[in-house]
């Protein structure tokens, strides 16, 4: 009986990382609204696109050396204990919200009307 419950942790490993999977789809498809609807109609939305796909990419680029460093750096020097990393990213996370609730409403895009001619009597 114990042995199958060990056996049963072998998934967990693949079932934790999950929900944070999934929230960064949602991250990226959210961004990706935000920046259509802040385009006004006819306007260079392939660039837009492009650069925003270009900063992103270079931030996941840069984004984990500048982690694993600062987080080398405060156990070397025990700074906050070792834990300086959590402390900066946790108040990169608090103004990123900060920052998402200073957004507008959605843009609300006027659709194209067809008139119609009117139809005789």
């Amino acid at each position: 009986m114990l042995d199958d419950d060990i056996h049963g942790l072998r998934y967990v490993p693949y079932i934790l990382p999950s929900p944070a999977s999934v929230e960064i789809i949602f991250n990226a498809g959210s961004i990706q609204v935000l920046l259509v609807q802040c385009i006004p109609e006819g306007g260079p939305l392939g660039t837009t696109n492009g650069v925003a796909q270009m900063l992103a990419s270079g931030m996941r680029t840069i984004a984990p050396t500048f982690a694993s460093s600062l987080f080398a750096l405060s156990i070397a020097r025990n700074i906050a204990g070792g834990n300086l990393v959590f402390f900066i990213l946790t108040g990169l996370s608090v103004v990123g919200i900060f920052v998402a609730l200073q957004l507008p409403h959605p843009l609300k895009r006027k659709e194209k009307t067809k008139s119609r001619a009117p139809s005789p009597p």
